[in-house]
């Protein structure tokens, strides 16, 4: 994992992923720590990188990063590098979804341990009647009422990927526990107002372990 504890972080960046029928779990982890090192740790701005694995064998990276520029930085040089083309060798590329946007609170830093992340990706229900007010509005109310009451939670920090696209990132100390909270919201009435606030057609969550 990377991790320079940056002061802030304003955008973020989410790619899941398959392997190909070529690669295996070793060197995906080889190749994704070289990546890391090599690419990602020199570039000014990117704060933070976490290989991540779920439940149904895909992969994903997360990156943090300081400012848009950084973001642009990072994707300009990306297909230079040895070893991202090294990396990309290893990926199906018709499994790739990647989503990038903005971080809506100001101060945010991931923890330094954890072991797991809840990602959830949402559309806004009505995109007249709700919009980042409402949904940051509701996402305080949620942590305030369930989520800091909670001792596996570590961190929940919300994005904006476009007008009607939000993102919810949620650091938790287990897999287990941080599927148990993540269940526990249709228990709670704030919670509830989160959830509501989306549309349930289009809404994709799923928990993630660092493994790199």
């Amino acid at each position: 994992m990377l991790n320079k504890n940056l002061t802030d972080y304003s955008v973020f960046g989410f790619a899941k992923f398959k392997m190909n029928e070529t690669a295996t779990t070793e060197k995906m982890l080889e190749a994704s720590l070289q990546w890391q090192r090599s690419f990602l740790g020199p570039i000014d701005g990117v704060g933070f990188h976490s290989l991540l694995s779920n439940m149904k064998g895909e992969f994903a990276d997360i990156i943090f990063f300081e400012n848009q520029s950084a973001f642009e930085r990072m994707h300009e040089q990306y297909s230079e590098a040895d070893s991202s083309r090294a990396l990309l060798s290893l990926i199906n590329p018709e499994s790739i979804v990647l989503r990038s946007g903005k971080i809506l609170q100001d101060g945010f830093q991931p923890p330094e341990t954890f072991g797991c992340i809840e990602v959830g990706f949402m559309t806004v229900e009505n995109k007249k009647l709700i919009g980042q007010p409402q949904v940051l509005a509701q996402s305080e109310r949620m942590e305030s009422a369930y989520l800091s009451k909670t001792p596996n939670t570590l961190s929940h920090v919300i994005g904006q990927t476009s007008d009607v696209d939000f993102c919810e990132i949620t650091f938790g100390h287990s897999l287990a526990e941080t599927r148990e909270v993540c269940f526990g919201y249709l228990k709670n009435d704030q919670c509830l107002g989160f959830l509501q606030l989306f549309d349930e057609k289009h809404s994709e969550f799923d928990f993630w372990v660092p493994v790199a």
